[in-house]
């Protein structure tokens, strides 16, 4: 089993097997994304993906029932090598019951549908696709390459043929210019495209990509709050800095009483800081909170 570069997968994926088909995505160029951006797109040969996969079965056959097959977009490989894999791999793990990849309404739509129930009737049950808006204007901004059309068109062809969706958009792509029109119509894309799973992240600004390099103002906005503008000025001066984490606004729910404050550390009345010794800090509670990237391209646990 051979890997190269930075391997990304669903978290729902977690303990699948992960074949890498091909290196890098076929599409990179959207703004947002620095996932492949080491990587020039092409795919492997066929022979060395069967071998890899007589190699897992070898170690693990059965133990593997989820294979995963990277990278970036490996639905753009052509249907014969894709039935020549899903064969092997319904041949090595006797427990297989799904096999999924990522996937743009580009290369679905490039897929005939004979050719796309042939992949499923071969095993291919699930596509991750991130169409991240139905904004027409936003997806031209974010250089996805495909429309609110053509992402229904490509999941109404997949549909047809029996593949499951797990769609996944993104809250503040549109920045503060147009986040009423992305909300809009990003709720009537997720209707429109009907998938099995939906999945809302958070945009996060990654550095080195073009939408970093843009002018940051109206989306850091929708999406920074203090940390942002903090970012913005250690940029201007030309001092590093750490990614923003997301706002998160608090909500107030009718009859909902909020806790009352935290009493300091030293107060008196506080017997975990007396017990633990005034040299000890006190104890963390609850999980820590990470901000969520678009290396990450869905955030469902569905199995």
């Amino acid at each position: 089993m051979r890997y190269e570069g930075k391997i990304f997968r669903p978290p729902s994926e977690a303990d699948a097997y992960i074949l890498q088909a091909t290196v890098g995505c076929s599409w990179n160029r959207c703004t947002y994304c620095d996932m492949y951006s080491d990587k020039v797109y092409r795919e492997r040969e066929t022979d060395a993906c069967l071998e890899d996969l007589r190699t897992a079965a070898a170690i693990a056959k059965n133990r593997v029932d989820k294979v995963f097959v990277g990278d970036g977009d490996a639905l753009g490989m052509p249907t014969d090598r894709w039935l020549a894999i899903l064969k092997a791999a319904d041949a090595g793990f006797p427990r297989l019951r799904r096999v999924s990849c990522y996937a743009t309404a580009i290369n679905i739509l490039k897929k005939t549908p004979d050719e796309l129930a042939a992949l499923r009737a071969a095993g291919l049950s699930r596509l991750y696709i991130g169409p991240e808006s139905g904004d027409d204007a936003t997806l031209k901004r974010i250089a996805k390459g495909s429309t609110f059309a053509e992402h229904v068109a490509a999941a109404e062809r997949a549909r047809a043929a029996g593949i499951e969706l797990s769609v996944i958009v993104l809250l503040g792509i549109a920045g503060t210019e147009r986040a009423r029109e992305h909300a809009s119509a990003t709720a009537r894309l997720i209707t429109a495209m009907d998938p099995a799973f939906a999945s809302a992240l958070t945009t996060t600004v990654v550095p080195k990509t073009p939408l970093h390099a843009a002018d940051p103002r109206p989306l850091r906005a929708a999406v920074g709050g203090r940390d942002a503008r903090r970012a913005a000025d250690h940029r201007r001066r030309g001092a590093p800095h750490r990614r923003a984490v997301p706002h998160q606004p608090r909500v107030e729910l009718p009859g909902h009483r909020r806790p009352p404050a935290a009493r300091p550390r030293d107060d008196p009345g506080d017997h975990r800081q007396r017990d633990r010794g005034r040299g000890d800090p006190a104890p963390r509670v609850g999980p820590r909170a990470v901000a969520p990237g678009p290396s990450e391209t869905c955030s469902q646990e569905h199995v």
